[in-house]
């Protein structure tokens, strides 16, 4: 008997009169009648046996997962829509392929909600649990693929309220808000605002048109872009960009490879330091409990910059301060260029000049009465 998929059955009852053992004619011989019956039990079998996960398949050469059925001389090819189940035996590693007994293997794809969508070929581990499959011609380019519909989309909670994207990227069209933790392996876009109560660990780029809030740690392994950022620590491998808000580290610190940049807003550390490569701050720049440190590239504040109780410290380039400069310990820069007020409650060091306010001059006269009176008493000793 043929394939459940085989035109010669039907789903209308008195349709399926075909010879014996193809079907169940009126007036059929006796002899036929055991025929019939053995073939659609076989039948029968062979589906259930592909529409289950059943069958426990190891992939050879990593890729290629071979499906083996009892009677090899089914099925005599793929048909379009018809599912295959099975268990995985390992881990898939990615453009993977799927064969039934000796048919032509064909790739595996899995449908992209993401990067415009479409279908795309398996990435990493996608195959694992139960996988489920269906045929469809029109895939490849017309010569046929297999549809990975379990696991469909790699995204799972993680128990506690959490999400987590263990293999692709996270796109949001609209806000997220989590009621744990938010762990992508990728990269995170969202078109609303991020919430998330938990920690947000994302290795490639954070890109959020709304807001990124997080009451735990933010760990960002590539370049943050968002209008406003809200977190316990920041650390990220990139640069961040703020583009209509502020940096508001509440916690933690913030420790930062590349390049901090927010153009109409204020970073705000209340506890921790702030470490990055260069700072553009058009508001004001506040670190309530530890230090700011600029290793590379130089800071341009329009605003402020206070540092009540920590260090200020810039290894390489200019300082360009608009505002007021208020550091409650040691200040050390290269050229510095402060147009408000200086307030340093510590020590001074400046490797290169300091310009700005008149009472810049003052300070210098100062500096230089001070050492002439200092020389004047070793003439004296």
């Amino acid at each position: 008997m043929p394939d459940l998929s085989d035109g010669s059955w039907s789903e209308i009852d008195s349709n399926n009169n075909s010879p014996p053992p193809n079907g169940w004619p009126e007036g059929m011989l006796p002899s036929g009648v055991n025929d019939a019956a053995r073939a659609d039990r076989g039948a029968l079998k062979r589906f259930w046996n592909r529409a289950n996960p059943l069958q426990l398949i190891t992939p050879a050469a990593g890729a290629l997962w071979r499906f083996v059925t009892d009677n090899p001389s089914y099925p005599t090819g793929y048909t379009d829509g018809e599912l295959y189940c099975f268990r995985p035996n390992a881990a898939g590693i990615g453009n993977d392929q799927f064969q039934v007994n000796a048919l032509p293997p064909k790739p595996v794809l899995n449908h992209a909600t993401f990067g415009g969508g479409g279908w795309r070929p398996t990435i990493a581990h996608e195959f694992r649990d139960h996988v489920a499959l269906a045929y469809d011609a029109s895939l490849n380019g017309g010569t046929g693929a297999f549809a990975l519909l379990n696991p469909f989309i790699p995204i799972s909670g993680d128990g506690v309220g959490g999400l987590n994207v263990p293999t692709g990227n996270l796109t949001v069209s609209g806000n997220a808000a989590i009621a744990g933790n938010l762990t992508v392996s990728g990269t995170l876009t969202g078109s609303g605002g991020i919430n998330v109560p938990g920690d947000l660990t994302v290795p490639g780029n954070l890109t959020v048109s709304g807001n990124a809030t997080t009451t735990g740690n933010q760990t960002i392994g590539g370049n943050v872009t968002t209008s406003d950022i809200t977190a316990h620590t920041i650390t990220a491998n990139g640069g961040v960009q703020v583009n209509a808000g502020g940096l508001y580290v509440v916690g933690g610190g913030a420790n930062i490879t590349g390049a901090v940049v927010l153009p109409s807003g204020d970073l705000t550390v209340t506890t921790g330091n702030i470490t990055a490569h260069t700072i553009t701050a058009n508001g004001g720049v506040q670190v309530n409990a530890g230090g700011l440190y600029v290793v590379s590239g130089g800071s341009n504040i329009t605003g402020g910059l206070t540092l009540p109780t920590g260090d200020l410290t810039v290894t390489t380039g200019n300082t360009d301060l608009a505002g007021t400069l208020h550091v409650g310990n040691s200040v050390s820069l290269g050229t510095t260029d402060c147009r408000g007020n200086l307030h340093v409650a510590g020590n001074v060091t400046i490797d290169g000049t300091l310009n700005g306010h008149p009472a810049m001059a003052m300070f210098d006269q100062l500096n230089e009465l001070t050492a002439r009176v200092k020389a004047l008493e070793e003439q004296l000793r």
